[in-house]
């Protein structure tokens, strides 16, 4: 008797964890919410980054991961004053949430100038969203190369 009710709680349980319809819009969501940061980084659309990034949003990196992060203010500065891009597309991109946190793992060519030195180079980076009442908000961009 006790196997029963030990698979028919497992059964719920499967059911109930499995992949719905309502996890999917979410994801896109976020995976829509990245593409509009590319895109405002490559306008230097302020009041659209000034929308998606938290106030506490920073950016390090795993190579760096003993060095201070970037501040949000000092990102916004460069974006918008030294960072010209002039392409940028997602190679690869992976949402998934829990509950009002969402993380992004992906890889993204992009190509432009910094403070007029040229690049073109892929990166992948993970990103942590919150959803607030206005939206998904970044908090945290970690580049993992």
């Amino acid at each position: 008797m006790m196997r029963f009710y030990s698979f028919i709680f497992f059964a719920f349980y499967v059911i109930g964890c499995g992949d719905s319809n309502n996890q999917k819009p979410v994801n896109n969501d976020l995976i829509q919410s990245e593409n509009d940061w590319m895109q405002a980084m490559m306008k230097r659309d302020r009041p659209r980054l000034e929308e998606l990034l938290a106030p506490e949003f920073t950016v390090t990196g795993m190579k760096y991961i003993d060095s201070a992060a970037v501040t949000r203010n000092m990102w916004m500065y460069n974006t918008l004053h030294d960072l010209k891009i002039d392409s940028i597309h997602f190679i690869k991109a992976k949402a998934t949430t829990i509950d009002d946190i969402g993380i992004v793992k992906a890889h993204f060519y992009w190509s432009g100038s910094y403070d007029e030195d040229r690049f073109s180079d892929s990166t992948s980076f993970v990103d942590t969203w919150i959803k607030r009442y206005s939206g998904w908000q970044v908090v945290s961009r970690i580049i993992t190369d």
